[in-house]
């Protein structure tokens, strides 16, 4: 039985990497199995995860906020408490959560074999999808020549920037339809 997920990453080169991308279609139950074989210690590369829920400053949740709204209609203004609740409302639609998921080889200090996974928790359904193809997760790797992991890594970490350099790999979570 084969696993999605390892197909994926077994490719030999980033051309049979990106054909790979167009025709196979990742199962959760393949990645989540495959983390958990990295987890185990049973595969040659070890699993890192980050992830971020990002709101914007703008729409993010003030002190007073919920003061304002629990307060009694005479004690604070009605525009006051329009606009706490306009911003409580805006966070949900302006928030972002993002996961990286990092698989890297254990102990190759020189050129080693990495994996970095990403995506927007949206973007694992296919409904309201900036990609045409539905569901999917966004894949950077060591196939790509102008990608360091030590810097794919640490900016993730540090500014939750993704690399620009990726392949959309599409991505099926029955519990996500």
């Amino acid at each position: 039985m084969s696993n999605t997920f390892v197909d994926i990453l077994s490719s030999a080169n980033k051309k049979e990497l990106t054909k790979n991308c167009k025709h196979i279609e990742v199962q959760r139950n393949d990645f989540t199995d495959f983390i958990h074989l990295c987890k185990s210690g049973l595969c040659h590369l070890e699993h890192r995860i980050k992830y971020f829920d990002i709101v914007p400053d703008d729409v993010k949740e003030r002190s007073h906020d919920w003061d304002n709204l629990n307060a009694l209609s005479n004690e604070i203004s009605s525009i006051e408490r329009q606009k706490s609740l306009s911003r409580l409302f805006k966070m949900h639609g302006f928030r972002k959560y993002i996961v990286g998921h990092l698989f890297l080889e254990r102990n190759c200090s020189v050129n080693p074999e990495w994996h970095f996974i990403f995506f927007e928790i949206n973007e694992l359904k296919d409904a309201n999808n900036h990609w045409k193809e539905g569901a999917h997760i966004h894949l950077s790797n060591y196939l790509f020549s102008n990608l360091n992991v030590a810097d794919v890594w640490n900016n993730f970490v540090k500014t939750h920037a993704t690399p620009t350099q990726k392949i959309h790999v599409r991505y099926n979570d029955p519990t996500r339809k």
